[in-house]
C-alpha cells in the first residue's frame, strides 16, 4: 500500500512540474536564438517545447511581449514566428521595429531583404542588400542575393554583373562559381547560365573535371533549346573519354535521350554516322550506330552493324545478349530464335537462356520447338522442392498448367504439405481449377503453421478472395501466438475485406496497445479507426475507452482519435493532455 502512495505522489509531483520544466526549456531555447534568430532547428525545437506546455497563440502572445520589451534580436524572433505562421506581412512589420532600434545592423537588413523578397518587393530588398552587404560577415549572402533579387525584378544585365563581381571577389572558389550557375539556371537565365558554364570549363586544368564541367554545357544548351550546340559539346566530351568507360556510355546515354525527346530518329542516325568515320575502331559507336538504324527502320543495315561487333568480340556473352536484344525489339524473331540457338549449342546447361527462347518460340507459334525449349528448362532446374516449384511455374508460364499441377502433387507428396510446394499448389488450385480444395489444403496447412506460414496463408487467401477464411483461420491460431503484431495487423486487414469490422475490433485494440513507437502507434490507430468506422455501432467503442478505470497512453490516444472521428477536438485535445501525463508521454506529444 505504502508503495502505491508512493507511486501516486511522485506521478502528482512529476505532473507539477512538467511545466516549469518545459518553461525552462523555452526560455533556454528562446535564449540560444536570440544569438541566432533565423536558425530554424532551434526555432523547431523552441516551438516543440512550447506546446507541450500550451497552445501555440500563446507563444505569440509571449515573443510579442518580449520583442515590446527587448532589442532587436526578440523583434527578429518574431519575425520568424510570424513568417513560419504564414504572416509574411507581420514578420516586415517585426523587422521595420528591429531596425528602429539597430538602423544598420546587417543580420536584420538581410532579414528583411529575404522577407521582402518573399513578398516580390524586390526593389527595396535591394536597398537592405545594399547595406548589409558592406558587413564581410553577410557580405557572401547579400551579394549572392542580391542578383538574384536582381534577376526577379527584371534587371538581368545588373544581375549577371553582381554575380561577376561576387566571383572576381573570390576568384578561386570554383564551387561558388557552379552555385551561381545553378542560381542563373533556376531564374531561366539559360544563355548567361551557358556564358558562365562555358568560362568556368575554359578555366578548368584538371582534364576529368574539365569533361565533367563540358557536360554540364552541354545540358544546359540542350535545355535552352540549342540541340546542334549542345550535341557539339557532347561530341567534345566524347573526344576525351576512354574507351569502355562510364563517360563514354554517359555521353551517348544523354545524346540518345536529346534526340529521341525530338523524335529525331534521322538527326540521330547522322550523329552516329559522323562518330564511326572518326572513331571506326570504338565498338559502342558500332553498337549504338546500329541501334540508330533499326530506329530509322532500317533492319538489315543496322543487324550488318551488329554483326561487325560480334566479329570483334566473338566470345562476348554480353554482346551477343545485347544483339539478340536488338533482333527482338526489331521484330526480327526467326533470326533472335536462331541466335539463341546458335549460343545453346556452347551453353546448353542455361535454363534462363532455353527459357528465353521458349518465349520466343511461342511467339512465333512454334508448337514443337516450344515443348522443346520448355522442358529443356524444366530438366535444368534443381530436383529439391525449391526446383520443383520453379519447374510449375515454367510449366504455367507457357500455357501448361497440367503439368504444372502434376509436378506440384509430386512435390507435395515427397516434400510435405507444409512447405512452398502446398503453398503454390493450392494458389494454382484456386485460381479456377479447384477453388475448393484450395480452401482445405489452406485450411489443412493452417493447423500446423508457424508465424510466417500463418501470414502467407492470409495473404494468399486474402488475394484469391477468400478475405473470411483468411479472417477466420487467424482468429483460431491467434491464441497461440500471445498477440503477435503482425498477425494481428493481417487478422485486421482480412476483417475489414471480409466485412468483418465490429469482430476485428478488439483485435485491432491490441495492437494499438502493443505500439511502442510513433509510427507504430499512428499505424494500428489508422486500422483500429478503420473498422470502429465500419462497425454498424461505432460510439460503443468511445464509450468502452471513456468508461476504462486506468487506460494506458495508447488507449488515450485511440479514444482521442475518436472523439476526433465524431467531431469533438476539444475532448479530443483534452484526452491527449492527460495522455503526456501517462507512462509513454513521446506517444502523446506525437499524437498532439
Amino acid at each position: 500500500m505504502t508503495t502505491g502512495w508512493l507511486a501516486v505522489v511522485l506521478t502528482i509531483i512529476a505532473a507539477l512540474h512538467a511545466p516549469a520544466q518545459e518553461a525552462d526549456k523555452v526560455e533556454q531555447y528562446r535564449g540560444l536564438l536570440l544569438r541566432r534568430p533565423e536558425n530554424a532547428v532551434l526555432f523547431g525545437r523552441l516551438v516543440d517545447a512550447w506546446l507541450a506546455q500550451g497552445e501555440m497563440a500563446g507563444l505569440k502572445q509571449h515573443l510579442e511581449a518580449k520583442a515590446t520589451a527587448g532589442g532587436p534580436p526578440d523583434w527578429r524572433l518574431l519575425a520568424v514566428f510570424r513568417g513560419f505562421a504564414g504572416d509574411e506581412a507581420g514578420a516586415i512589420t517585426a523587422l521595420d521595429e528591429a531596425l528602429k532600434k539597430s538602423p544598420e545592423d546587417p543580420a536584420t537588413r538581410l532579414a528583411r531583404a529575404k522577407a521582402l523578397g518573399a513578398v516580390t518587393r524586390f526593389e527595396e530588398a535591394l536597398v537592405d542588400l545594399a547595406v548589409a552587404a558592406k558587413d564581410p560577415v553577410v557580405r557572401l549572402e547579400a551579394a549572392t542575393l542580391r542578383g538574384k533579387f536582381l534577376a526577379r525584378a527584371g534587371h538581368p544585365a545588373q544581375a549577371v554583373t553582381a554575380w561577376q563581381e561576387v566571383i572576381a571577389a573570390h576568384p578561386t572558389d570554383d564551387g561558388l562559381r557552379e552555385d551561381l550557375i545553378e542560381l542563373e539556371i533556376g531564374e531561366g537565365m539559360l544563355e548567361e547560365a551557358v556564358a558562365a558554364a562555358n568560362d568556368l570549363t575554359d578555366k578548368t586544368a584538371d582534364p576529368y573535371q574539365k569533361a565533367l564541367r563540358r557536360m554540364r554545357v552541354a545540358e544546359i544548351l540542350a535545355q535552352a533549346g540549342k540541340k546542334n550546340d549542345a550535341v557539339a559539346a557532347y561530341r567534345e566530351v566524347f573526344a576525351v573519354a576512354a574507351e569502355s568507360s562510364w563517360l563514354e556510355r554517359e555521353v551517348l546515354a544523354r545524346v540518345n535521350a536529346l534526340f529521341s525527346r525530338e523524335d529525331d530518329a534521322a538527326g540521330l542516325r547522322g550523329f552516329y554516322a559522323q562518330l564511326r568515320e572518326t572513331y571506326p575502331r570504338r565498338v559502342v559507336v558500332k553498337k549504338e550506330a546500329a541501334r540508330s538504324l533499326l530506329v530509322s527502320g532500317e533492319g538489315d543495315e543496322a543487324v550488318a552493324m551488329f554483326r561487325e561487333v560480334l566479329k570483334v568480340l566473338p566470345g562476348d556473352r554480353v554482346a551477343r545478349d545485347e544483339f539478340i536484344a536488338l533482333l527482338e525489339s526489331g521484330g526480327r524473331l526467326k533470326d533472335a530464335a536462331d541466335e539463341i540457338a546458335a549460343l545453346l549449342a556452347t551453353a546448353d546447361k542455361d535454363a534462363a537462356l532455353w527459357e528465353k527462347l521458349a518465349g520466343i518460340r511461342r511467339t512465333l507459334r512454334d508448337q514443337a520447338g516450344l515443348k522443346e525449349a520448355v522442358d529443356k528448362a524444366v530438366a535444368l532446374v534443381p530436383a529439391n522442392e525449391a526446383g520443383m516449384v520453379a519447374a510449375a511455374a515454367i510449366y504455367q508460364r507457357y500455357g501448361r498448367p497440367d503439368d504444372a499441377q502434376r509436378t506440384l502433387r509430386a512435390a507435395v507428396k515427397t516434400h510435405g504439405l507444409s512447405g512452398e510446394a502446398g503453398e503454390a499448389l493450392a494458389v494454382l488450385l484456386a485460381n479456377g481449377i479447384a477453388p475448393d480444395e484450395a480452401l482445405g489444403l489452406w485450411r489443412e496447412m493452417a493447423k500446423t503453421a508457424d508465424r510466417e506460414g500463418l501470414l502467407r496463408i492470409a495473404r494468399s487467401l486474402t488475394a484469391n478472395g477468400r478475405a473470411a477464411d483468411a479472417y477466420g483461420i487467424l482468429a483460431t491460431r491467434m491464441a497461440g501466438f500471445a498477440g503477435d503484431p503482425l498477425l494481428l495487423a493481417a487478422l485486421c486487414q482480412a476483417a475489414q475485406f471480409a466485412d468483418q469490422a465490429g469482430a476485428a475490433v478488439p483485435q485491432a485494440l491490441e495492437m494499438v496497445r502493443q505500439a511502442h513507437t510513433p509510427g507504430d502507434l499512428e499505424t494500428a490507430l489508422r486500422q483500429a479507426i478503420t473498422l470502429v468506422s465500419r462497425d454498424k455501432e461505432p460510439r460503443q467503442w468511445l464509450d468502452e475507452l471513456t468508461a476504462k478505470a486506468k487506460p494506458c497512453t495508447q488507449e488515450l490516444c485511440l479514444l482521442a482519435e475518436l472523439h476526433e472521428t465524431f467531431g469533438d477536438s476539444i475532448a479530443a485535445d483534452r484526452v491527449l493532455k492527460l495522455a503526456q501525463l501517462g507512462g509513454e508521454p513521446l506517444l502523446a506529444a506525437a499524437q498532439r
